[in-house]
């Protein structure tokens, strides 16, 4: 089991603590700009989660690259994802619907 914590306020207090299950290492972790949802990768699949709740609200087990995710980045407007991979592919995911 592993936990990602975020801290969203100045004093550096942690806000929500998220537990993936079944993820034994994150390798990347992204905030929208608009600070509503968190994407956390173990290299290979992406989990999105609301922020601040951290209700889970959408699995990509496989996120299609053929070797490990190396970056994760979103839209200035938070609506696309960006994943890169060792594989030389980019792929733009769109923001999972609350």
């Amino acid at each position: 089991m592993t936990a990602v914590k975020y801290h969203l306020s100045e004093d550096a207090r942690c806000l929500k603590t998220v537990v993936v299950d079944g993820k034994p290492v994150l390798s990347h972790v992204a905030i929208t700009p608009d600070q509503t949802t968190v994407v956390v990768s173990d290299g290979r699949a992406l989990l999105f989660y609301s922020l601040p709740d951290g209700t889970a609200l959408e699995q990509v087990p496989d996120a299609h690259h053929g070797a490990s995710i190396t970056s994760l980045s979103w839209s200035p407007d938070s609506a696309l994802l960006a994943s890169s991979g060792e594989d030389g592919v980019v792929h733009l995911w769109q923001t999972p619907r609350r």
